[in-house]
């Protein structure tokens, strides 16, 4: 009996690392090593479309640089292509457009001090010049601190990115109050204008609208403290966490965010890191309809040094899976079931480096879609979730038929969040244009004398695939247009359709309202013409937008009408 269940364990086991579509060794490596590097991150940094590398070097065993590897249609670049003047013992980082010119600036943490760790660190921010970063940073924190990991986020929605800094160190058990910096405009305040009340020992730092309320929280994961998330009201963070986990003594030094269960609410994964007991184990808590769980719903079976982890999807079933890294282990998959994991993994790498930080994006662009997220305004919200994280690109925005310009909205890649400037009016249209792949791939910073790698999804995109154009199952167009009524009742509809779909047509006035809407009807593939008889009682003249939707995707066009 115990050889059958042996037999069935490792079969099931080969049959899941089949299915995970990424080699055991990597298929980019870097040309340096020894950098101990930290932070990472896919950005797109001097907007040619193909996500750059960005790198933090130092930890605290080096003053080191930050650096840029670029990426383009001939690859990534295993050579530096920018690097900073300054050094510094960095820890992660992030981007983002901090200026509003649309370019992504880069903001990094400094984990200690000039003197090592008798000394404070810092935060920093380099600035893009139409996507030539500066070489030293364009602005540095007044007060000083211990800080591991930063994140760029929009808590007062103002369409400015704020930046959230995680504090404190635990080697020497100095804990400190976590801080936001607000926006100026084109920099941050000088000093913090929030402050945590508990001090703590805070590695990394994210944020996500827990509970459904229009405004990003912060998450901060801790050593030797339980993790908190500080809810966000009407624009204003509490400085008392209203959630704390029910492991009071974590060991996190690392989190993702994701959707473990595809109920819209935004889960929790943690990497723990004991150093001194050479333990740690990877956690999620779960979601429940805007309360998170105090103690983890999934704990893996691996304890050892944990650090870096992400939760991503792809599209062999829409949930997010796992990926997480240690010191000096391979990398671990862990394949999501319908919201439910294995404790063991189901793929490993065969590199065994000192695993840092995790970042994801399509960097050779072979599984792009240009996705229009379309939902209605409701008056207050300012904060919206994307179907989609880690995105390659936020295009464009609509609001009421109208583009927004970018001083109104604020995108943030890697949450697939994205915020805006105003209140909008109950009902009003908001068209989203943004750029996600189901084929992401996975790179790895590494600490000591290790390269940093990149492991490609190893899937061949589709045959049919154009990943430079929009994805589209259908084309229509509307005419006559203009439309005059005095002439007409019916307007015509000319459809191109790639295959056979049932299709939905309703008419928008410029705020985004719904006018009416048609009976869905049935329409064959290739070029049909189809008719719907207006009631030119609820129209008056003006300019108007007609939705043609199928089953997988909805395309808008601009119509005018004349009484």
């Amino acid at each position: 009996m115990l050889r059958y269940l042996l037999a069935m364990l490792l079969l099931t086991f080969l049959t899941l690392n089949a299915t995970v579509p990424y080699h055991p060794d990597p298929d980019w490596i870097s040309s340096d090593s020894n950098q101990y590097s930290t932070g990472c991150i896919w950005s797109d940094i001097n907007q040619d479309t193909y996500p750059d590398l960005v790198i933090a070097n130092g930890n605290d065993m080096a003053r080191q640089r930050l650096v840029v590897y670029y990426n383009s249609p001939q690859g990534l670049s295993q050579s530096i292509g920018w690097m900073s003047d300054d050094i510094d013992y960095h820890g992660h980082l992030d981007t983002g457009d901090v200026n509003g010119d649309g370019f992504p600036d880069i903001v990094v943490s400094v984990y200690i001090g000039e003197t090592g760790f008798n000394s404070k660190g810092k935060v920093k921010l380099y600035l893009n010049n139409q996507g030539t970063l500066s070489s030293s940073p364009d602005w540095i924190s007044e007060d000083r601190f211990y800080t591991f990991s930063c994140k760029l986020v929009d808590i007062n929605l103002d369409a400015k990115p704020d930046l959230a800094v995680a504090t404190g160190e635990s080697y020497y058990n100095q804990p400190d109050s976590n801080r936001v910096y607000l926006n100026t405009g084109t920099i941050f305040e000088n000093l913090p204008s929030w402050k945590s009340n508990r001090a703590d020992c805070s590695y990394d730092v994210n944020f996500a609208d827990f509970d459904h309320n229009g405004y990003p929280d912060l998450v901060f994961v801790n050593s030797l403290q339980s993790n908190q998330v500080y809810f966000n009201y009407n624009g204003i963070l509490e400085t008392q966490a209203s959630w704390n986990s029910s492991d009071t003594l974590c060991n996190a030094n690392s989190l993702s965010l994701g959707d473990i269960n595809n109920d819209s609410y935004i889960d929790l994964a943690v990497s723990d890191n004991n150093q001194m007991a050479q333990s740690g184990h990877f956690k999620i808590y779960q979601n429940n309809q805007g309360q998170l769980g105090d103690s983890p719903v999934w704990v893996s079976d691996y304890n050892d040094y944990g650090s870096g982890i992400e939760l991503f999807s792809y599209a062999e079933n829409g949930f997010d899976h796992l990926i997480a890294g240690g010191w000096w282990t391979p990398l671990h998959f862990y394949q999501n079931d319908n919201g439910i994991f294995s404790f063991l993994s189901d793929w490993v790498s065969n590199t065994e480096s000192v695993v840092e930080r995790i970042a994801l994006s399509d960097a050779n662009l072979d599984g792009i879609h240009h996705q229009m997220y379309e939902f209605a305004g409701q008056s207050g919200i300012q904060f919206y979730n994307l179907p989609h994280k880690h995105l390659n690109a936020i295009d464009s925005v609509y609001y009421g038929g109208s583009k927004l310009n970018l001083n109104h909205y604020a995108g943030f890649l890697e949450n697939g969040s994205l915020s805006v400037s105003f209140s909008p009016a109950d009902d009003s249209l908001f068209q989203i244009y943004y750029q996600w792949s189901d084929k992401k791939d996975i790179a790895v910073s590494n600490w000591g004398n290790y390269p940093n790698m990149v492991f490609y999804w190893q899937n061949q995109p589709d045959s049919n695939d154009d990943t430079l154009q929009p994805l589209a199952d259908f084309r229509f167009k509307a005419y006559p247009n203009p439309f005059k009524i005095s002439e007409k009742k019916q307007i015509n509809i000319e459809i191109n359709s790639k295959k056979d779909s049932n299709y939905k047509l309703s008419i928008f006035n410029v705020k985004g309202q719904k006018i009416t809407h048609f009976e869905e009807k049935r329409i064959g593939s290739g070029i049909s013409q189809v008719s719907y008889t207006l009631n030119t009682n609820e129209l008056a003249s003006g300019i108007y937008f007609l939705k043609m939707e199928s089953s997988n995707e909805s395309q808008l066009k601009k119509i005018l009408i004349l009484k």
